[in-house]
């Protein structure tokens, strides 16, 4: 498993789109390394050029093989698609990452796991799926061990329509760990 990362955000034609949610909330409040950002679109510029909102200054680059140059270690897929589909040239980038020894993040909802192909490659190439949706088998949902933790809990719900919960989530816990 990585325990510190340096990401190549996949963003690509959607980097100023609200479709882009994931990798905004990367871009801004990633404690790991953002080594770029793959957006053709956008390419020899930085995100601050962009997005200056986001206070980000990584570069853009056009192909798999710039991030993986700039020391990338993850590929994380950073936008939420309408029905969470992978865009088909996006397929190539995941194979070539899986095939370098890239974990590749996946926030869609259409769940890389469930790919047969890509399990196998990745098992091949020893490099890991992470399908962030699905929970790791060790935390114990729906237990009501939490009502044993010591702090205040807050716990933001909602339609999955991009209201908010995330970056309100996000904010409240970078106002936390500053304090």
């Amino acid at each position: 498993m990585v325990t510190s990362r340096s990401w190549l955000v996949v963003a690509d034609g959607y980097l100023a789109s609200r479709y882009a949610k994931t990798a905004h909330g990367v871009l801004r409040y990633s404690q790991d390394e953002i080594v770029a950002v793959l957006d053709r679109d956008n390419s020899g510029r930085s995100v601050a050029d962009v997005l200056p909102e986001l206070g980000c200054d990584a570069p853009i680059v056009d192909s798999l093989e710039a991030g993986i140059a700039r020391g990338a270690t993850s590929l994380l897929l950073g936008v939420a698609t309408p029905g969470g589909w992978v865009p088909d040239h996006w397929r190539r980038w995941i194979i070539d990452a899986i095939k370098g020894g890239l974990e590749v993040a996946n926030g869609l909802h259409r769940l890389l796991a469930e790919d047969e192909d890509l399990v196998a490659l990745a098992r091949r190439h020893g490099a890991r799926l992470w399908d962030v949706r699905l929970p790791p088998d060790d935390i114990a949902l729906f237990s009501g061990r939490s009502l044993s933790v010591p702090q205040d809990t807050v716990l933001t719900v909602g339609s999955d329509c991009s209201v908010g919960k995330m970056t309100v989530s996000l904010e409240l816990a970078n106002a936390a760990r500053k304090a």
